[in-house]
């Protein structure tokens, strides 16, 4: 009668001091989550890497104010996005493989003289098989008009390489992109990790919004999750299989108390540009970035998915047509093919 509720007991039993804080994702569900980490020094590919700290300061006590420096005239921000209409199994009578019919496109959004434009192309079909089964492109033919999905192969099975495939062409579309672009633009900002990055006359930079990989241990590493929004840690440089880049995170705005103490994170990447050339780049990038950070009601993957990226994959994917549609089209395709087998 008088005896504790089983609620007061449960709360009792555990030490106020160890009670886990249980910390929000700020990226809607669909999404994923911003930071993914692998295990074991390994790069985000599985090579391993080495990592330089101390290219502009040997103090990781507190976070990088950048300096005011405005971004050049004409920015070019680039990307691509990628869409699985149906997924599929391919069967040659002896074995089956996973497969999937997609559409993948990419564009850059670009700033200048106080306006933006969207450049994109035509998105690309894909017929992406995983494993040694032999395939033909899918013609898909609707009103006059023809849907060719290329095929694209992964040399490993399942879905997971199946994802990889579709992958690789979306990345080979961004880098067209990135080279047509590059000789005109004095800034490039890609969305992602940089594809063998070299340096040349106008920068490259990377903006990885999920972070896979952190690089860094140990007080540098602890430095990650104490940054303020704006500021950013000292400039790094990563040696790896594709060379050399330098890189540093950056804390965007526009995130919550409640949310994990890597929310709002991103980290970026230059090539192998040279020490001074990488500070300063580090510090125009960090000034400007956060005006870029999208809001929460307005992108479910803020404020990491830069306002100017998501303009341009909402264009991509207006595109790419109605999911619903093209999926229709695969299925009537289909049908009409094995009526006449």
């Amino acid at each position: 009668m008088g005896g504790p509720l089983k609620s007061e007991i449960m709360f009792d039993s555990t030490p106020a001091g160890v009670r886990a804080i249980l910390t929000l994702e700020p990226w809607a569900p669909d999404y994923g989550a911003a930071i993914d980490l692998s295990d074991g020094e390994e790069m985000e590919d599985g090579s391993p890497f080495e990592v330089d700290p101390f290219v502009e300061t040997h103090d990781w006590n507190e976070g990088v104010t950048p300096t005011s420096v405005p971004f050049p005239q004409q920015v070019a921000f680039v990307d691509g996005v990628q869409r699985i209409d149906s997924w599929a199994r391919l069967d040659d009578g002896e074995s089956m493989g996973d497969a999937a019919l997609a559409s993948v496109a990419a564009g850059a959004t670009i700033s200048e003289a106080g306006h933006s434009r969207i450049e994109c192309g035509l998105p690309s079909r894909v017929l992406a098989v995983a494993g040694p089964i032999e395939a033909q492109p899918l013609v898909v033919s609707h009103a006059g008009l023809a849907l060719v999905f290329e095929v694209q192969r992964a040399q490993q099975t399942g879905r997971h390489a199946v994802g990889q495939a579709i992958a690789v062409t979306r990345r080979d579309l961004e880098q067209w992109w990135i080279q047509k672009l590059l000789p005109s633009y004095p800034l490039i900002i890609a969305d992602g990790r940089l594809d063998r990055p070299v340096a040349g006359t106008n920068l490259l930079a990377g903006v990885a919004k999920t972070l896979h990989q952190l690089y860094l241990s140990g007080p540098q590493r602890a430095l990650i999750s104490r940054l303020a929004a704006g500021t950013r840690t000292p400039v790094f440089l990563i040696r790896d299989s594709w060379g050399a880049r330098y890189s540093w995170f950056l804390r965007l705005p526009h995130t919550r108390p409640i949310h994990h103490s890597y929310a709002g994170i991103v980290r970026l990447e230059t090539p192998d540009i040279g020490p001074r050339e990488a500070i300063q780049a580090a510090n125009m990038l960090s000034h400007n970035l956060p005006r870029y950070a999208s809001r929460p009601e307005h992108d479910p993957r803020a404020p990491q998915n830069l306002l100017p990226v998501g303009a341009l994959e909402k264009r991509l994917r207006h595109e790419m047509g109605d999911p619903r549609f093209i999926r229709r089209l695969i299925e009537d395709h289909l049908a009409k093919e094995l009526a006449h087998a």
